[in-house]
């Protein structure tokens, strides 16, 4: 039997990509520029078979990717979330451990979760042009964009 697909969109099975999770050494971008160099060639050195890097920046903190950014990964989707989250002790908190705060949630304010900006980085070249026929423009933050209405 055939193993499943598990990324359509690239035709990878398991083994060939891999997801980087949490991503951060306390904003100091040129350190996590160097360590996330560091890791890509790792992969490319001890896991022959992986063709595809993915991750994901949440939207909920604020996050837009910059590292990712930064070090040439390519933006491919702005992922809106189902999920639920609810404020508990001044902190917004993913609604998976709701059964366990020793409160009810159901008292509690909620809101929709933020959702995830998804980018992508190719370790194999034959996966470049459907990535970068996935690419859209990368996400900024409102204090990025500059105002066209100013008077001349």
């Amino acid at each position: 039997m055939q193993e499943p697909v598990k990324s359509k969109k690239f035709n990878l099975r398991n083994g060939q990509y891999l997801e980087l999770n949490r991503m951060a050494l306390n904003g100091k971008q040129s350190s996590t520029s160097k360590v996330l160099s560091i890791a890509i060639k790792l992969i490319k050195k001890e896991c022959p078979t992986v063709k595809m890097l993915f991750s994901y920046a949440d939207k909920g903190q604020n996050h837009n990717g910059i590292i990712y950014q930064a070090t040439n990964w390519i933006y491919i989707e702005n992922i809106e979330s189902s999920g639920t989250e609810y404020f508990l002790n001044g902190i917004w908190k993913h609604d998976r451990g709701r059964y366990n705060w020793a409160i009810d949630f159901k008292t509690l304010p909620k809101r929709k979760k933020a959702g995830k900006h998804k980018y992508v980085y190719p370790l194999d070249k034959s996966l470049i042009e459907i990535c970068n026929n996935l690419k859209k423009p990368f996400p900024k933050n409102l204090s990025d964009k500059v105002e066209s209405n100013s008077p001349s």
